[in-house]
């Protein structure tokens, strides 16, 4: 049938028509549909963060396999790395595999309910050595034998070492059986996914995903996006997060001691470092003690008690890992104090001098305390300034006294005590008229010194030569 150029115009005219009666209509639909908040479509992308290597718990699987024949075993190592920045397509990390003497290719699979409604499967790629060989791969378990599909789609080598999507949905796969102990069992031929699941639809698991490397080489890679039946999910593959906690060998700390930090961090990575900080409890000033690397997320840390405050346990972010925080835990570090007493005997009502050093130097203020029974009182307080104090304190009670010093806080340590140290307080000397008594019967032995003594006491000696009786 002949169409002729007339009709045709008035069909291009009707068309165009039709399409802008549509546009306007659809513009108005949507204003009204923002003017009344409609929800965003259902159809939206829904992206899924990948938790470091920990795949399972964003529905996903790691594979390797030789992408020219599943029933080879691959050898070596693969292991999966991350890394910051590098125009990273989504979030803040992009993903490699970092090889060691590794053979086949290594990557990551979605699982899917139904694979023939996929109508995408693509990820995005930053090769960083060219060549760079990639393949599509699916992974079918029947639930009803031991064997394993494996479909596989080769990719032409890869020389753009911009960021790039690779798409497999529509490729044809070619398919392998293997059986449990890694031989093929059977084979399918070449085909793309809706016509091999069309005749294969016994109940099992079914992944889809890629193989990275097939060849060697190394690439960044993110966003693995799957569309079916369910929608659009697009995995971010970022960091792993971590999980920090530190644990203190004591509460309470001499100055200049060493104290044990116990720490342990949810990593997946060897090589970690771990940054301890100080918070001094009396002025707020946060700094850095310690910093050194862990060994698979537990290890002791050993650092000088210095202050008194708060510590915790920081993991910095890095590339392979989310940063995270401890809890503060609380740390006293009184300062360090020696006193002594300028005697150890002294008469009630005197005063001696107790002397002594506190570390570190501060200034506050410093008290001598005297136990009386099952209590301590005051003795003695000054304030001090530097690392060393002196100040006089009266004997009030005779006998064995025991006395300590102790200092208030300062801007870095807590209150501090000295050890106990004695003094004998004697009661003083007695005076009064017996003594001038005592004294003249000592002098009456003769000599001037005898004189003296007896004058003193001439009332109580009998009178010398013939006695008379008086009156």
């Amino acid at each position: 049938m002949k169409t002729s150029a007339r009709s045709t115009g008035r069909v291009a005219t009707a068309t165009a028509a039709l399409s802008t009666a549509l546009v306007t209509g659809l513009a108005s639909v949507l204003a009204v549909g923002l003017a009344v908040g409609t929800a965003p479509s259902a159809s939206a992308a829904t992206t899924v963060a990948v938790d470091g290597s920990r795949f399972g718990s964003a529905g996903l699987d790691e594979v390797r396999l030789d992408c020219n024949a599943p029933e080879v075993a691959t050898t070596g190592r693969a292991t999966l790395r991350h890394v910051i920045g590098n125009g990273t397509p989504l979030g803040l990390r992009a993903a490699r595999y970092e090889r060691t003497d590794a053979t086949g290719g290594v990557g990551p699979v979605a699982e899917v309910d139904d694979p023939t409604t996929i109508t995408s499967l693509r990820i995005q790629l930053r090769p960083t050595s060219v060549p760079y060989s990639v393949a599509g791969v699916v992974r079918y378990r029947p639930d009803d034998t031991d064997t394993t599909w494996w479909g596989v789609t080769t990719f032409a080598p890869d020389y753009d070492t911009a960021w790039h999507t690779v798409e497999a949905a529509q490729r044809a796969f070619e398919w392998t059986e293997v059986g449990p102990d890694g031989r093929e069992v059977s084979s399918a031929g070449v085909q793309t996914l809706s016509s091999f699941f069309a005749t294969r639809t016994a109940p099992g698991s079914h992944e889809v995903g890629f193989l990275l490397g097939c060849s060697g080489g190394e690439a960044l890679f993110d966003g693995l996006s799957v569309t079916d039946a369910s929608g659009e999910r697009v995995f971010d593959f970022e960091g792993g997060s971590t999980s920090a906690d530190l644990s203190l060998s004591t509460k309470t700390a001499r100055y200049g001691s060493r104290v044990k930090a116990r720490t342990t961090v949810r990593t997946q990575q060897s090589g970690e470092q771990l940054v301890i900080l100080e918070r001094r409890a009396f002025d707020g000033t946060v700094s850095q003690v310690k910093g050194e690397f862990v060994d698979q997320g537990k290890d002791v840390i050993r650092f000088k008690a210095k202050a008194g405050g708060s510590y915790r346990l920081r993991v910095p972010d890095s590339d392979d890992n989310d940063g995270s925080t401890s809890a503060w835990k609380r740390l006293r570090v009184p300062s360090k104090v020696t006193a002594s007493p300028s005697t150890r005997s002294v008469q009630k009502g005197r005063t001696f001098k107790v002397s002594g050093s506190i570390a570190p130097s501060a200034s506050g203020t410093v008290t001598v305390w005297r136990k009386a029974g099952g209590r301590w009182v005051k003795a003695a307080s000054s304030r001090w300034s530097g690392g060393r104090f002196a100040l006089a304190v009266k004997a009030t009670t005779t006998g064995s006294q025991v006395y300590r010093v102790r200092t208030s806080k300062t801007d870095r340590n807590d209150p501090g005590t000295s050890g106990t140290f004695g003094v004998r307080v004697t009661a003083p000397p007695t005076s009064g008229g017996g003594g001038g008594s005592t004294g003249g019967g000592g002098g009456g032995g003769g000599g001037t010194g005898g004189g003296d003594g007896g004058g003193g006491g001439g009332g109580n000696n009998p009178p010398e030569g013939p006695q008379r009786p008086l009156g």
